[in-house]
């Protein structure tokens, strides 16, 4: 007589077998993470046992989301092939440079990492996120990009992720099989909504202050203000609570990252985002 007992040794306590006392059980209520379950067999008076590990990942939130690039090197290299979830389809640019790729993943998101495929590698490139599509923030950059498989692994919370290159190894363009993105939805925060900015007068504005209106945020509530320029530069970032008019009186610093110019402005609260645009003359 043959007796199996399956087990499991370790990984997260949310996994449900199916029966235990048979060769093929299901498995299910697996949540991220690495499990181990072993196998053992009794037979003729003998035990013997074999173990087999399951690396669950986080699900790959940029699958067939809205994707743009900066070029393609034709109709069939496009950058939609680059988040179809296929490894044989490919999104190729133009053999210039810079070029990017960017994936909107339509809500916010707490990402813990990414992973891109090379066909034909970026050089000198960075993996950005952004709030908003405007204001861009490195998560990873390196000059020696060697291609192959790349994963990346941060912390951040965005809507938006682009591959931006600003140099190739060859002189081809940059290819990419597969554009891969980890995280879950952000609980703690509203999704970004354009059609409800803050407000800032006077807009344009010479060398001196203007109001920022936060009328979406309530008083006392510290929010951060963050300016970037249009080239995703950060101009400067501080942390206000907001007076009982909603009204902050704020003036761009000097320095090499300002100047005449668009500007972006960011205020993050604890529960919302929102954005205006400021232009100085």
């Amino acid at each position: 007589m043959i007796s199996i007992a399956w087990t499991q040794e370790s990984g997260p306590n949310t996994a449900v077998i199916s029966n235990t006392t048979i060769a093929k059980p299901d498995v299910t209520s697996l949540v991220p993470g690495t499990y181990v379950f072993r196998i053992t067999v009794t037979a003729a008076g003998k035990t013997d046992y074999d173990e087999v590990s399951i690396d669950l990942g986080l699900p790959n939130v940029a699958l067939d989301k809205p994707i743009t690039a900066s070029s393609s090197e034709s109709g069939s290299l496009l950058a939609s092939k680059a988040n179809d979830g296929d490894l044989n389809t490919r999104w190729s640019s133009e053999f210039s440079d810079p070029q990017w790729i960017r994936i909107d993943l339509e809500d916010m998101y707490d990402l813990t990492g990414a992973r891109i495929y090379w066909e034909a590698a970026a050089k000198a490139f960075a993996v950005q996120v952004s709030l908003n599509g405007a204001a861009w923030s490195s998560v990873y950059n390196t000059p020696n990009g060697d291609g192959g498989i790349d994963n990346f692994t941060f912390t951040a919370s965005a809507r938006y992720i682009r591959m931006y290159s600003t140099a190739r190894t060859s002189e081809y363009g940059n290819s990419i099989w597969e554009f891969e993105v980890f995280g879950t939805k952000s609980s703690g925060v509203k999704k970004f909504r354009e059609e409800e900015p803050v407000s800032v007068f006077p807009n344009p504005s010479g060398n001196s202050p203007v109001t920022i209106s936060l009328d979406r945020f309530r008083p006392e509530e510290e929010v951060q203000i963050s300016v970037h320029n249009i080239a995703g530069e950060l101009v400067c970032s501080e942390l206000v609570t907001i007076p009982g008019d909603r009204r902050i009186e704020f003036m761009m610093p000097a320095g090499k990252n300002a100047g005449p110019g668009i500007y972006l402005i960011t205020i993050r609260g604890k529960n919302d985002i929102a954005y205006t645009r400021l232009v100085v003359k």
